[in-house]
């Protein structure tokens, strides 16, 4: 498979053992790892990729360790972990170690306010989904402290009048979703 530079292998289920062949391909810029079983062990595998600036591994049964692994790649700018259990300390390290990120979806895990404060101190993204989260009025409190964020999305979370008033106030925010929240007023 040489010269490729997009690849699109989801829904494949090709697990952790798949993912360690991957491992070793070279150039490959944008690859969709979607809905394959990957697991922790999986993620540890593709985190050894070079290269990728394009990464999509929602719907892997992902957690706080296949999250920390790939935290360590360098120069990815579009992260999708949605729909996996990534939890507080998760986000805590894809904050830490990714700079430079511009689109974050970490839509439908569990990082709760603790996480989403943590992803509040990324300062290069400019879209943003942490749906579905468990996310309160302290979380989208941090959140709204980001700045260069355009399109944010808190739909499906616990916050209430408070939180989306503060988000409501971000400077640059085009397109706000706070669907299914705990709104009152």
């Amino acid at each position: 498979m040489q010269g490729i530079i997009t690849l699109n292998l989801s829904g494949n289920y090709i697990g952790f053992i798949g993912s360690s062949h991957l491992a070793r391909m070279e150039g490959i810029k944008t690859i969709n790892l979607s809905n394959n079983q990957l697991g922790n062990a999986g993620a540890s595998h593709i985190a050894h990729m070079k290269g990728i600036t394009n990464l999509d591994l929602s719907s892997n049964q992902i957690q706080d360790d296949g999250a920390i692994s790939v935290s360590q790649m360098q120069g990815i700018i579009i992260l999708n972990l949605s729909l996996n259990n990534i939890g507080e300390s998760g986000a805590l390290q894809i904050s830490r170690h990714m700079k430079e990120i511009t689109i974050l979806d970490l839509s439908s895990n569990r990082i709760g306010d603790t996480g989403a404060g943590s992803v509040s101190h990324m300062h290069g993204i400019t879209n943003l989904n942490l749906s579905l989260n468990a996310i309160g009025d302290t979380g989208a409190d941090n959140v709204s402290r980001m700045s260069g964020v355009t399109t944010l999305n808190l739909s499906v979370n616990y916050i209430g009048d408070f939180g989306a008033s503060r988000v409501s106030q971000m400077q640059g925010v085009t397109d706000l979703d706070l669907s299914l929240n705990n709104l009152r007023s």
